[in-house]
């Protein structure tokens, strides 16, 4: 919200926008298994949505969407099971949803100093959406104990079904009494674990969710080097509105709008700069130099090769 003002005095200070963290569980809608959404604040820590339905994939698309985006765009972390990719590749195409999570991870091992120019390390960027398998539950598991917490330190929970839901959410053992080292609903009448996965899937994407930046979508940047990461330079409403039409009256009406770019460049170079700076958030993979700045693995091995 921003700052109230009478003439040159400030009666109430500016409030920040929120961020907010969602996580999706996906079923197919024609079995017992509930399709369930769980939204949660980053900054007050809190609950603040739930969805629990037995709907179609092409229906639970828009509460997706919706939902997702009354809440400043949330971050949307899907589960690839149960048909998840063909409920993201919707989200991205046809909804044109900004912000879905997927897991990027840096080679930082320490390399043996060889005298030679030091490499630029590895980005390794996964699929959009969370697999949840056996190997993957420990960890939304790890996340569900460390931010549900009767200390304090947790996220405040509101919701009554998901709190029963956490109570039956146990540790299976066979009928001998063995650890399966599986983790669901208890069996009984009633009992489901739908809402656990997504609040976990939730937990998953919060430091993911709290590097990303207030402002809107699309970055401006004023740096010229994108490879520093410095991120989007802030401007306020004033600001951005005046850049905003210093371009377009630079660059014509078929420009794609909303983006404000450096009033100082042309168009064209100004559009360039700040599409690679995006396309590096967003986890892509674009090239300086004639080589990509985030080396893949098929670099590698041509590179070994020569």
């Amino acid at each position: 919200m921003p700052e109230r003002r009478r003439g040159n005095v400030i009666l109430d200070q500016a409030t920040p926008a929120h961020r907010y963290v969602m996580g999706v569980d996906i079923a197919t809608g024609k079995g017992r298994d509930y399709s369930t959404l769980e939204i949660f604040d980053l900054d007050t820590r809190e609950q603040v949505a739930e969805f629990m339905a037995r709907v179609l994939p092409r229906e639970l698309i828009k509460f997706i969407d919706r939902l997702g985006r009354f809440y400043n765009n949330a971050l949307a972390v899907i589960e690839r099971n149960n048909g998840g990719d063909i409920v993201i590749d919707a989200l991205r195409h046809d909804c044109m949803y900004p912000r879905l999570w997927r897991r990027k991870d840096i080679n930082d091992k320490p390399q043996a100093p060889t005298g030679r120019k030091r490499k630029m390390r590895a980005l390794k960027v996964s699929p959009y959406g969370y697999a949840t398998t056996s190997s993957s539950k420990p960890t939304i598991n790890k996340f569900l104990i460390d931010y549900i917490r009767d200390d304090g330190t947790g996220y405040r929970i509101y919701s009554q079904r998901l709190l029963k839901q956490l109570q039956t959410y146990v540790r299976k053992r066979d009928k001998a009494g063995r650890d399966t080292m599986k983790t669901e609903a208890e069996d009984g009448a009633g009992n489901f674990d739908d809402l656990v996965i997504a609040t976990g899937l939730a937990f998953v994407g919060t430091s993911d969710a709290y590097l990303d930046d207030n402002g809107p979508i699309t970055p401006v940047n004023h740096n010229s080097d994108f490879r520093a990461m410095l991120g989007p330079t802030i401007l306020t409403d004033e600001q951005r509105v005046t850049d905003q039409k210093s371009f377009l009256d630079r660059g014509g009406s078929n420009l794609l709008m909303p983006m404000t770019m450096d009033p100082i460049d042309l168009p064209e170079v100004a559009a360039q700069r700040v599409l690679d700076a995006f396309t590096y958030q967003l986890g892509a993979i674009p090239s300086v130099g004639g080589k990509p700045l985030v080396t893949p693995p098929k670099y590698f091995k041509n590179r070994k090769k020569d």
